[in-house]
C-alpha cells in the first residue's frame, strides 16, 4: 500500500507539474495571439497614418502652390500700385504747373489792366479830346 500511495502522490506531482505546464501554455498563446491581435492593429493604424500622411502631403503641396501664386500676384499688384503712385504724382505735378500758370496770368492780368486804367488817367488826349474807349 505504501508503494500505492507513493506512486499516487507522484502522478498526483507529474498532474500538477502538467497541469502548470498547460496553464502556461495556454497563457503563452493568449500571449501571442493578443500580441498578433495588437500588431495587427498597430498595422492598421500604420496604414491609416501613412495614408492621412500622404494626404497632408498632397494638401502641403497645394498651399505651397496657392502661396507661390499669391505671392506672385500680390508683388504684381505692388508693381501695379507703385505705377499708379508714379502716375498720380505727375499728373498732380502737371495740375500744379497748370494752376501755377493760370495764376501767372490772371496776376499778369490785374496788373495789365491796373496799367491800362492808369495810362487811360493820365493820357492828355483825353483831357483835351473827350473820346469814349471801349474795350
Amino acid at each position: 500500500m505504501a508503494g500505492l500511495l507513493h506512486r499516487e502522490s507522484q502522478f498526483s506531482q507529474d498532474s500538477a507539474i502538467s497541469l502548470k505546464k498547460y496553464i502556461k501554455e495556454i497563457q503563452e498563446c493568449d500571449v501571442k495571439d493578443a500580441a498578433n491581435d495588437d500588431i495587427a492593429s498597430l498595422d492598421n493604424e500604420i496604414e491609416i497614418l501613412e495614408i492621412q500622411l500622404a494626404k497632408i502631403k498632397v494638401e502641403k503641396s497645394s498651399l505651397r502652390q496657392k502661396k507661390t501664386k499669391l505671392a506672385t500676384e500680390l508683388y504684381e499688384a505692388q508693381i501695379v500700385r507703385d505705377s499708379m503712385i508714379n502716375r498720380n504724382n505727375c499728373l498732380e505735378y502737371e495740375i500744379n504747373q497748370v494752376v501755377e500758370n493760370i495764376q501767372s496770368v490772371q496776376s499778369e492780368l490785374a496788373c495789365t489792366e491796373s496799367t491800362l486804367t492808369k495810362n487811360k488817367q493820365i493820357n492828355i488826349m483825353n483831357d483835351a479830346f473827350y473820346i469814349w474807349f471801349s474795350g
